[in-house]
C-alpha cells in the first residue's frame, strides 16, 4: 500500500487584534503625548514672543551653573548652563542659558550675554544671545 504525504497548509499570517485594555491604553498615551505636545509648543510661542517684545538686558556670568541630566534610563549625560545675573531697576535677576557645556568649568567661565525679560515681570527672562 502506497502512504500519502500529508499535504501542507500555506503558511497564513493572522492579523493580531488589539484587546480592549491594549486599545484604551493606546489612546491614553496618544492623549498624553498630544497634551506634551501642547505644553511644548506653547513655551516655545512665548519665548519667541519674549525674543521679540521683550526688553534687554546685559546678563553677566555669576560663576554658577546649572547641572542638568540628559538621556534615557540607561545612558544618562550630565550637562551644565551657565547663570546669569542681570538688574532692573537696581534689583538683580537670575537667568540660566540654554547651551549645554561639557563641564561645570566651561559653563562657569561664560562672558557677558543679553538677556530678554518681560517688563511687568523679570523673572520671565531667557538668553537672547552671546554664549
Amino acid at each position: 500500500m502506497e502512504q500519502q504525504s500529508p499535504v501542507q497548509q500555506p503558511n497564513v499570517t493572522r492579523k493580531k487584534r488589539l484587546t480592549k485594555q491594549q486599545a484604551v491604553t493606546l489612546i491614553i498615551c496618544g492623549v498624553v503625548v498630544a497634551i506634551i505636545g501642547v505644553f511644548v509648543a506653547i513655551g516655545r510661542m512665548q519665548d519667541s514672543a519674549l525674543l521679540k517684545s521683550g526688553q534687554s538686558a546685559t546678563g553677566t556670568p555669576t560663576g554658577s551653573y546649572l547641572q542638568v541630566r540628559e538621556g534615557g534610563r540607561r545612558s544618562k549625560q550630565t550637562g551644565y548652563k551657565a547663570q546669569y545675573e542681570f538688574q532692573v531697576n537696581g534689583r538683580a535677576y537670575f537667568v540660566h542659558g540654554e547651551k549645554r557645556f561639557e563641564s561645570s568649568e566651561e559653563a562657569a567661565q561664560q562672558r557677558t550675554v543679553t538677556v530678554k525679560y518681560q517688563a511687568n515681570d523679570p523673572t520671565k527672562a531667557i538668553v537672547e544671545s552671546g554664549e
